[in-house]
């Protein structure tokens, strides 16, 4: 790949020595002084219009706050080993600063419910950040006093934050030796989807060689998150390690176990048929770890060039809506996209959030393979989703989505890219590879999630039952019994497969996050049923633009209301698995199975 696209992070900073920074920095000790020479201790008996104005300056010190956090954060993830220690440096300030006004969350969440609802109903201002208030004030059972909350935030430097650190520079630093060259865990992730099965052996085994010599550090930083979790639900007395991510995305226990258990029995007419028809298209008596991703058919696909690429995606979107493709081809012309894999980039791919006033960053590792452009149009649908909250609210504290519809934008621009494609195509056998792809990825968003999500629950709880670390056999242990559960017969796992959880980041950054990417897949096979159903594709169209503009300003069932849609019914969850039957069966028509 070539003439691929770095980020300009100028409109942020235009380099770590900027003095803007300082500046910056500069504002906020003023704002955050002055809040809390105005506000400590008055929480509580401010009128429903001092309450908008205290919002407001919360809002504009987070905001400020942001730019510098996401600043750094981009230049961290553009060269994790060269820029670590400023990153670290700027995370720490930064939690000095908020050390200041922690006394804001803590009142605000004692206002009793009714209280707060009357100044929300009088000041029509409030209504642009109820959530963010209900939300404080569903937390006051779990909060600590001032000292405390104050000495756990900046504790967090060196205990949390730290492992998390370590653990990223720890995967950019490793490298793996395939055919005697030293490549990324990027660069040989992507080799497992080779069409030569050699290529895939060589390249998972390249990974478990290094992922072992380094199993013990791994293993190490896992379990000390883990207590650092139990530790953290103890004393803020959440009723069960899940509780607090729901709580942060808005949705109830309930939803998400429905949800659960909705995907688990799942398996056998989702994942398991797959898998068993991908085995018999290779001509395998059983498949191994390192076919999981393997194309159906064994054919060399040509590499697609970054502009190809791009061209493809911002086609598909234009046919479902011009305005959304406006704004995703503002990302190509204004470089805010980070393509190219290079030395010590973090590996995989994310949007970053939009200070307000500025707009979200992409970062991708482009390779020039089918899952690229898929990624490519994920990524994209994130940062159109995110622009389009930012410009609508204005507003730092409410533009960022909850997980749990955080994926809805990037899932769909994945699905609107692939029927685009699928619609053009008229060759049989690149037919049966774009299906096979698709339910290849939706498996991937929905099971292997699922999946992930069940080995957290179940490590998390064993580490708690046993009291002390696990060992690295039993956390390969739980892993693989959860693979099992989701790959089902058609495979049979080397020993080696069990230590695959070392890679996914989630499990250290945001522990149970990836639930969210199979409750955002569930909730876009559902809005795209819609969407094929509308007799006004137009209105359907301005509705979800509409549902993309509230960022977190709504709860996400009242989000989806307008499609007709409730995520509390159980039928919800079984129409999103439906919708990965129906392509199965598509391919299995292809393939006059």
């Amino acid at each position: 790949m070539s003439n691929e696209p770095e980020w300009d992070l100028s409109d942020l900073y235009s380099s770590i020595d900027d003095p803007k920074i300082e500046e910056d920095f500069k504002k906020l000790d003023v704002l955050t002084d002055d809040f809390a020479k105005d506000y400590k201790g008055k929480i509580s008996s401010l009128t429903a219009k001092e309450l908008l104005e205290c919002v407001k300056r919360v809002d504009t010190t987070h905001a400020i706050e942001s730019k510098i956090g996401i600043y750094a954060s981009l230049v961290t993830a553009k060269n994790q080993q060269k820029y670590a220690s400023f990153d670290k440096k700027i995370m720490q300030r930064l939690t000095d600063i908020d050390a200041k006004t922690i006394f804001f969350g803590l009142e605000l969440a004692k206002c009793p419910k009714d209280e707060l609802e009357k100044k929300m109903s009088s000041e029509k201002g409030l209504e642009l950040y109820r959530v963010f208030l209900e939300n404080v004030v569903k937390m006051q059972p779990h909060l600590l006093g001032e000292e405390a909350e104050v000495v756990l935030s900046k504790k967090n430097l060196t205990g949390r934050a730290a492992w998390v650190n370590f653990f990223d520079e720890l995967e950019t630093r490793i490298k793996f030796d395939y055919e005697g060259k030293k490549l990324s865990m990027e660069e040989v992730i992507s080799l497992r989807v080779s069409p030569d099965r050699n290529v895939r052996e060589k390249a998972a085994k390249a990974l478990y060689k290094s992922w072992k010599e380094n199993l013990w550090i791994f293993t190490y930083i896992t379990n000390t998150i883990s207590q650092d979790n139990a530790i953290s639900d103890e004393m803020r007395k959440f009723p069960n390690p899940i509780a607090s991510r729901n709580m942060d995305n808005n949705i109830s226990d309930e939803i998400v176990e429905a949800m659960n258990k909705a995907i688990t029995e799942a398996y056998p007419r989702i994942s398991h048929r797959y898998y068993q028809v991908l085995r018999k298209m290779l001509g395998l008596d059983k498949l191994k770890g390192w076919d999981r991703n393997a194309p159906i058919q064994e054919i060399e696909e040509d590499l697609i060039p970054y502009e190809k690429a791009k061209a493809m995606v911002l086609e598909s979107y234009r046919k479902f809506s011009p305005q959304i493709a406006d704004i995703a081809e503002k990302f190509f012309d204004n470089n805010w996209i980070d393509a190219p894999v290079t030395e010590g980039k973090t590996a995989g791919a994310f949007s970053m959030p939009a200070p307000i006033g500025v707009h979200p960053y992409v970062l991708l590792n482009h390779q020039g393979k089918r899952h690229d452009v898929a990624t490519m149009a994920h990524e994209l649908g994130h940062g159109v989703h995110q622009y389009l909250a930012e410009q609508n609210l204005k507003s730092q504290l409410m533009a960022s989505t909850p997980l749990t519809v955080a994926e809805t934008a990037s899932v769909f621009g994945e699905r609107l890219t692939f029927e685009s494609l699928l619609e053009q195509e008229t060759n049989r056998e690149i037919r049966i590879s774009l299906l096979a792809h698709k339910i290849n990825d939706m498996i991937n968003t929905v099971v292997r999630q699922n999946a992930f999500f069940n080995f957290e629950k179940e490590l998390h709880r064993s580490r708690k039952v046993k009291g002390e670390d696990l060992e690295v056999s039993e956390i390969n242990s739980i892993y693989m019994k959860t693979q099992k559960e989701a790959l089902g017969d058609a495979f049979d796992l080397d020993d080696d497969y069990g230590m695959e959880w070392v890679y996914v980041s989630h499990f250290i950054h945001t522990p149970y996050y990836v639930y969210s990417y199979a409750f955002g897949e569930c909730l876009v096979n559902s809005l795209y049923n819609k969407y094929q159903e509308a007799k006004n594709k137009q209105e359907f169209v301005d509705n979800y633009i509409e549902m993309l503009k509230l960022g977190g300003s709504k709860n996400p069932n009242d989000m989806v209301k307008s499609f007709g849609l409730d995520l509390e019914d159980p039928k919800f969850w079984d129409g999103g698995m439906k919708a990965i039957e129906q392509l199965i069966d598509k391919l299995e028509k292809e393939l006059a199975l």
